[in-house]
């Protein structure tokens, strides 16, 4: 058996991302199911609370939003958003057509 190297970090944002795809709250990370899961899969791993995560979260996006900006601006490329509102018969409001061009 080959053994693989730990990381705590890498760790964290791979937990980071798997909540983010999958939508899961955030306090999933404090379920006893999560915590028996990952004391099998990487004893090593130290579980973190929910305002971790959610900390961990934000900063994965602020670093995909740094990484998209330099991305865009290095081919000189624009974002173009666009989104229309109407207000139905029974007076609610309604976003639609969002649009993404690049």
């Amino acid at each position: 058996m080959k053994l693989v190297d730990f990381s705590q970090d890498s760790t964290r944002l791979a937990l980071a991302k798997m909540i983010i795809i999958d939508e899961l709250p955030f306090k999933h990370v404090e379920n006893e199911g999560f915590k028996m899961f990952m004391g099998e899969a990487q004893p090593n791993f130290k579980s973190s609370y929910h305002v971790s995560i959610a900390r961990d979260c934000l900063r994965l996006y602020f670093d995909e939003k740094e990484t998209l900006k330099s991305l865009l601006s290095a081919n000189k490329q624009v974002v173009s958003l666009t989104n229309d509102t109407y207000i139905n018969s029974k007076h609610k409001l309604y976003v639609c057509d969002n649009s993404l061009y690049l």
